[in-house]
């Protein structure tokens, strides 16, 4: 028996997705893992384990999801304007980067902001989707929502049960809007491809097996063909992969070439510190880079304080307003000061210790779910201790706790429960770009992180069926 409120969390998302939980849930076919074995069909594309059962959201639910995720996206991206006023020396004291000449060096344009790949961090809880972080990372996890889709559509089991519920669905294909976006900021620099598009995405050999590499290449390389074909752009698509050392500037010393050929396009997909050769064509204009060296201030979690406080002077519009009220939570710069806190006047520490089970602390420069602690999972003593860290350091944030709607998964080789969910939705430049899921079965006491056995789990985005894109009823 599921109970109530399971019930109407995946009414939220979709009457279809309800419906399909209450099929599979109550059928031992469907709560096996091996009915929906072309999942763990052997592949070197995936990294991590793949959720065999899809969230389905309605159209409704997909736009609001798009249109909060740009905003917030565009809000984040804003900040060394619109909060520091593109003042080098503010922005270098705020994030420490230690030289206000480098600072300016980088704001200047080309600077990367505006076609930059960013993914958000997204918990759906009570009052709805809250956005809890911001990445603007260059190895932002989760490109593979396409695929993933792709095999849940194969999936004889699914598309049985999609069948039967006589529903249509589709989904937003990351990596194929990633190169439409690549395409585009290609010809808008003028670069001239002639005969073929060269994309350098920019790796770390040790992230992952030489088969791995070879998988991800051969893939990238076939979905950049089928948009180049959609685009009618009469290019060959051509992907390397490699370390950023290994870019180098040709002869006349402002295009960047790889063993020779021309490198039209480089995707950092490493935390290495953007090489002088990349930095130089992308300043000449003669390469388009994503995301570049300013990813480090656009991804610290401090930024979402900045969002949160309105005591920040920044010029945001009342719509804007409206957006980071609706969808960022209560987000603070640890400090010994007072703030606001619905509308009441507190002592930040103070505070802090006494909500303990209601906060979050997090570390703002770490990233994987490094620091981050659960106020109502850490124990009195241990969360004093953590504040007292937090308070003498400049980078820390005390967040709002956002605690998750229920979500009913299939779980271990044969069952189901519930799990907590994080939805991470990509923006490319300004447009949205496909979510990721990542899930793990509800503790209450444990990060959602993939480095945590959280399995991966995709949108099926309904376009078919009125009955089954309904609201709750």
């Amino acid at each position: 028996m599921i109970d109530e409120a399971i019930r109407c969390a995946h009414l939220e998302l979709s009457t279809l997705d309800w419906r399909f939980r209450e099929r599979v849930a109550g059928d031992p076919r469907y709560r096996r893992r091996e009915t929906f074995g072309m999942l763990d069909q052997p592949t070197d594309l995936l990294k991590y384990r793949p959720q065999p059962w899809p969230t389905f959201l309605r159209r409704e639910g997909v736009a609001e999801l798009a249109w909060l995720s740009v905003g917030i996206s565009d809000l984040i991206r804003s900040i060394p304007r619109r909060v520091f006023g593109d003042d080098a020396g503010r922005i270098d004291r705020f994030y420490g980067v230690g030289d206000p000449l480098l600072v300016e060096l980088l704001l200047d344009p080309p600077n990367g902001i505006e076609g930059a790949l960013s993914r958000g961090d997204l918990i759906r809880g009570a009052s709805g989707l809250r956005c809890i972080e911001w990445n603007v990372i260059p190895d932002l996890g989760g490109w593979e929502t396409g695929f993933l889709a792709r095999l849940h559509l194969a999936n004889p089991a699914t598309a049985a049960l999609l069948r039967e519920l006589g529903a249509e669905v589709t989904y937003h294909d990351t990596v194929r809007i990633l190169f439409a976006h690549i395409l585009a900021e290609v010809e808008r620099l003028d670069l001239d491809p002639h005969t073929s598009l060269n994309v350098a995405f920019a790796v770390n050999p040790e992230a992952g097996s030489a088969r791995y590499f070879a998988a991800l290449a051969a893939h990238a390389e076939e979905e950049l063909a089928a948009v180049l074909a959609a685009a009618e752009r009469p290019l060959r698509p051509r992907i390397f992969l490699c370390r950023s050392a290994a870019l180098m500037l040709d002869g006349g010393g402002c295009r960047l070439e790889l063993g020779g050929e021309p490198v039209h396009a480089v995707v950092e997909m490493t935390t290495e510190i953007t090489t002088q050769p990349v930095f130089r064509a992308f300043k000449a204009g003669t390469v388009a880079l994503f995301n570049g060296p300013l990813w480090r201030l656009l991804s610290d979690k401090r930024n979402i304080a900045l969002l949160s406080d309105e005591s920040v002077d920044a010029d945001y519009s009342r719509e804007e307003r409206e957006l980071i009220r609706r969808y960022v939570p209560w987000t603070r710069l640890v400090r010994r000061a007072s703030t606001s806190f619905d509308g009441t006047t507190v002592f930040l520490p103070e505070f802090a210790k006494a909500e303990r089970e209601r906060l979050v602390l997090k570390d703002s420069l770490l990233y994987g779910g490094q620091e981050v602690h659960l106020g109502h999972a850490t124990p009195p003593d241990r969360w004093a201790e953590i504040l007292e860290r937090a308070l003498a350091t400049d980078h820390w944030v005390v967040q709002e706790y956002v605690r998750p709607l229920p979500l009913l998964f299939q779980e271990g080789d044969d069952g189901c429960s519930v799990h907590d969910v994080v939805w991470g939705p990509f923006v490319f430049g300004h447009r949205y770009a496909g979510t990721i899921l990542r899930m793990l079965p509800a503790a209450g006491t444990a990060v959602v992180n993939l480095s945590r056995a959280a399995t991966e789990g995709v949108i099926l985005e309904i376009t078919g069926d009125a009955a089954a894109t309904a609201g709750a009823t």
